[in-house]
C-alpha cells in the first residue's frame, strides 16, 4: 500500500515556528523538537501505527587525542500498514 496524496501533503506541511530553533553549538543548523515530529506522525499514520527503533551498533576508540570515542547507531522507522520501512546509520564522537 502506498501513502496517499493527503498523507504526503500533511507530512510536507511546515511545522509551527516554535518547533524549530537554532542549534545550540552549530549556528548554521536548526534543531527540531521531537514531540512535533511525533505529533505529525500520529496525525498522518495514527497513534501506535508507526515505530522508531534506535539500536547501538558499536562504540569505537578515538582516532585522535582531540576526539572522544565514535558511537554508531542504527535507526529504523516503520509504518507496517503503509508498507514503509526505512533504516539509517549515523555516528558521532
Amino acid at each position: 500500500m502506498a501513502i496517499t496524496e493527503d498523507q504526503k501533503k500533511a507530512l510536507s506541511a511546515p511545522l509551527p515556528p516554535e518547533a524549530i530553533s537554532q542549534h545550540p553549538t552549530k549556528t548554521y543548523l536548526s534543531s527540531i523538537k521531537g514531540i512535533y515530529v511525533t505529533e505529525r506522525f500520529n496525525e498522518v499514520f495514527g497513534t501506535g501505527k508507526w515505530t522508531v527503533k534506535v539500536e547501538k551498533v558499536g562504540e569505537y576508540p578515538p582516532s585522535s587525542a582531540k576526539m572522544g570515542p565514535m558511537v554508531v547507531i542504527k535507526v529504523t522507522f516503520e509504518v507496517p500498514s503503509e508498507g514503509i520501512y526505512y533504516e539509517s546509520y549515523g555516528g558521532n564522537d
